[in-house]
C-alpha cells in the first residue's frame, strides 16, 4: 500500500512551478508516496518529470466534467502524459 497526499491541501505553494517541484519534494521527504493533482494549474510534462524525479505515483486528479466533456482528446492526453492510469 502507498501511502499519498491530496495537494489541493497545499494549492497555495504550487501556484508557481518552481513550488509544484518544491511540494513533490516536500511530500517525498514527509513519506509520501504518491499524489492527487488538484488545485492549481500545471504542465503535465512538468508534473510527469516531478513525479519521476521524485520517484512520486500520482494517482488522483480533479477534472472538471465540462473539461472532459468538451476536450475529451485533449484530457486523455494529458492524464496519458502523467501516467494517470498506470498501476500502483
Amino acid at each position: 500500500m502507498k501511502i499519498g497526499a491530496q495537494l489541493f491541501s497545499v494549492k497555495v505553494m504550487c501556484e508557481v512551478e518552481d513550488g509544484i517541484r518544491e511540494t513533490f519534494r516536500e511530500m517525498k521527504a514527509q513519506g509520501y508516496e504518491s499524489v492527487q493533482i488538484s488545485g492549481f494549474e500545471y504542465d503535465a510534462e512538468h508534473i510527469k518529470a516531478y513525479a519521476e524525479e521524485f520517484d512520486m505515483h500520482i494517482g488522483l486528479t480533479h477534472t472538471p466534467i465540462s473539461k472532459i466533456i468538451e476536450e475529451t482528446d485533449e484530457t486523455v492526453e494529458e492524464k496519458t502524459e502523467i501516467k494517470l492510469w498506470e498501476q500502483m
